[in-house]
């Protein structure tokens, strides 16, 4: 059936500086599953600091709303991005909103600075229209998660704004933990469509 929207996301009080990356469940192998091997960390000459996150592969619109290297962080998963690439991304001002999308942390590397995003794994009018393909209605829970996330994310989009200042734009995607999240753009509708 694919993922789903998880209700946590909604909570009230929880803020980004203390959510943790989500983990990422493993795909059962056809096999009997075998316990996973540690990977040896990769290391840099920059020393320990920038060891932390595993890549996995690079990733780019339209699979993410923001290209990068998807990369492990033991369990988790987050995707780096060169924060030189978002110097003018909306994003940085909503560290402590929960339903806009903006960085984790930022990890250093080898020439500079990756911002830490969550995975933003599909778009939500994607994931809609593939559950209106495959008949499989959404929950009471995973429609009360979408509304309020919606009215969340749109009134932290518009936080700070003047009253005459245009909607900002972008487009809504779940993260790979199923919580919603408002993703600024150039191009794209207005945060309140969602909502």
């Amino acid at each position: 059936m694919g993922p789903r929207i998880h209700g946590a996301c909604a909570a009230a009080d929880v803020t980004r500086a203390s959510r943790k990356t989500r983990r990422v469940p493993r795909k059962a192998a056809h096999s009997q599953p075998q316990p996973a091997e540690p990977q040896p960390a990769i290391r840099h000459d920059d020393g320990p600091l920038t060891d932390a996150y595993r890549p996995v592969r690079a990733i780019v619109p339209p699979e993410t709303p923001i290209g990068g290297i998807l990369s492990r962080a033991g369990d988790d998963i987050v995707v780096l991005v060169d924060a030189g690439e978002l110097t003018a991304w909306p994003g940085w001002g909503f560290t402590d909103a929960q339903h806009v999308l903006a960085p984790l942390d930022l990890a250093r590397r080898a020439g500079g600075h990756d911002a830490v995003l969550p995975w933003c794994s599909e778009r939500v009018d994607v994931f809609l229209g593939r559950r209106r393909a495959a008949s499989a209605p959404l929950g009471g829970g995973e429609i009360v998660t979408l509304a309020v996330s919606a009215l969340r994310g749109a009134a932290e989009a518009h936080s700070g704004r003047g009253g005459d200042a245009p909607s900002p734009t972008g487009a809504w995607w779940l993260t790979d933990a199923g919580c919603p999240v408002f993703v600024h753009a150039e191009s794209g509708d207005a945060a309140e469509a969602g909502a």
